[in-house]
């Protein structure tokens, strides 16, 4: 699973993230004593299977705790919490290209293909 993403530090582990084949995958890295080494690593296991056609983006907002990424293709952002793994969505009339966090943690900045949105 290559291109997988950093997210979630933690003093002693690192969550790994990676869309591959239309699912959200996650994994913990272990990490050293020293916090440089890796120590030990899980495997991924999948916790959103949402038939992206092109699932990009990732975005970690700590206030909410809440991972949201993109599915180009298909127009759509997801949504997933650690606590209920539901994945919400939300479809726009064009690709959603990027995302991106405000000062105001209940917004996000959506990049469409054509525009910016609130």
């Amino acid at each position: 699973m290559s291109g997988a993403m950093l997210i979630g530090l933690h003093i002693s582990r690192i969550r790994a993230i990676s869309l591959w084949e239309g699912a959200l995958f996650v994994m913990t890295v272990m990490l050293g004593t020293d916090g440089v080494g890796i120590q030990s690593a899980g495997k991924f296991h999948c916790v959103a299977l949402v038939a992206d056609w092109c699932g990009e983006a990732p975005l970690w907002s700590a206030a909410l705790k809440a991972l949201y990424w993109t599915d180009i293709n298909r127009c759509l952002i997801h949504r997933i919490t650690p606590e209920d793994e539901q994945v919400p969505t939300w479809r726009f009339s064009e690709p959603v290209t990027a995302l991106a966090l405000t000062t105001n943690e209940c917004l996000l900045v959506v990049v469409l293909e054509s525009r910016l949105v609130l």
